[in-house]
């Protein structure tokens, strides 16, 4: 609802156990990080507002309490009265394979944010799903900030093995509080064009592994002319797949360089035919795992009862490729 310059919005629901809709794919006014899961079982309520200071400047405060209407299973082993010759089994965390619902991302959250935005030029809005190649203020930026407290544990997810089995965890890492700090910065100087991204977080793995993560590192992209050189250095974070995080495996550190050339103006979201180079490197210690080729899945010996890897590298040791390419696009 607009209220003089200040837009708000309230938005609440409540889902049954099954009631699986998915979540709201349209973007939101300020590209909020946090926003309710769309699955069932649970019910939400989410606000925020859209403050504008001065011509340039936009603040965008936002929270969200989220608990499903039934908990998540809390594991227990087996057990027996030798006394009576009772015999009580156990209880497994639920999963979507085996059950008919499951506390996922619909699990009890509290979270708070905070975005700030900068934009000297509203005709190209910062949050337009083109804006990366519409941007032209000389300076543009954003910055936010996520909390989210998540009292409790949940339910399982689902991995792989390395013979391509499909297993559900048997339990989630255990309650935490968890946050996000979060940067785009836009710069147009002298016909190049700078995307800058850097990030700080604390969270935690989507297996049972319950090492919190606290993750850091920058994305660069730059464009002049023909050319466009991305880039990355990241600091004790995941691997570029989903079952380096489901397993916990982090890098003590990751770079990427990319320089190419190709056909007409560069832009970051058009993909063209481009002629370039690539270099990577990353460290690897007791918490990473050796791949070969270097983003390929590697083989793994994993327990799906427990979920547990184990690491042989030793501490130090570290991994690099370099290749050209020839992209061709129609």
């Amino acid at each position: 609802r607009p209220l003089a310059r200040t837009r708000m919005f309230l938005q609440g629901g409540y889902q049954g156990l099954v009631a699986d809709g998915g979540f709201d794919t349209r973007r939101n006014q300020l590209g909020w990080t946090l926003s309710p899961s769309g699955r069932g079982n649970q019910w939400h309520v989410n606000a925020g507002m859209f403050i504008p200071v001065g011509s340039s400047v936009m603040i965008g405060p936002n929270i969200l309490v989220n608990r499903p209407l039934i908990g998540p299973n809390t594991p227990l082993e087996d057990a027996v009265d030798l006394e009576n010759q009772w015999y009580f089994p156990g209880a497994g965390a639920r999963n979507f394979r085996d059950d008919p619902f499951a506390v996922l991302e619909n699990r009890e959250t509290y979270g708070g944010e905070l975005l700030f935005i900068y934009d000297p030029t509203p005709g190209s809005y910062f949050f337009s799903w083109d804006n990366l190649d519409r941007e032209n203020a000389p300076f543009a930026a954003s910055l936010d900030l996520a909390f989210r407290r998540l009292p409790t544990v949940r339910d399982a997810q689902f991995s792989f093995t390395a013979d391509g089995t499909l297993f559900a965890f048997p339990g989630s890492p255990p309650a935490a509080d968890v946050w996000t700090i979060t940067s785009r910065i836009m710069l147009n100087t002298n016909g190049t064009r700078w995307v800058l991204a850097p990030y700080v977080a604390q969270e935690q793995s989507r297996g049972i592994d319950d090492r919190l993560i606290t993750r850091a590192g920058v994305d660069l992209t730059a464009a002049r002319g023909r050319l466009l050189v991305q880039g990355f250095a990241r600091f004790n974070d995941w691997g570029p797949f989903d079952f380096y995080r489901d397993f916990n495996f982090t890098f003590p550190y990751q770079t990427m360089l990319d320089v190419s050339t190709g056909v007409g103006r560069a832009q970051f979201l058009n993909m063209s035919t481009r002629l370039g180079v690539r270099a990577k490197v990353r460290g690897l210690n007791e918490f990473s795992v050796v791949s070969s080729p270097f983003d390929q899945a590697p083989p793994l010996t994993i327990d799906s009862a427990t979920g547990e890897t184990f690491s042989n590298i030793e501490p130090g040791a570290w991994e690099g490729e370099l290749f050209t390419y020839l992209r061709v696009m129609r």
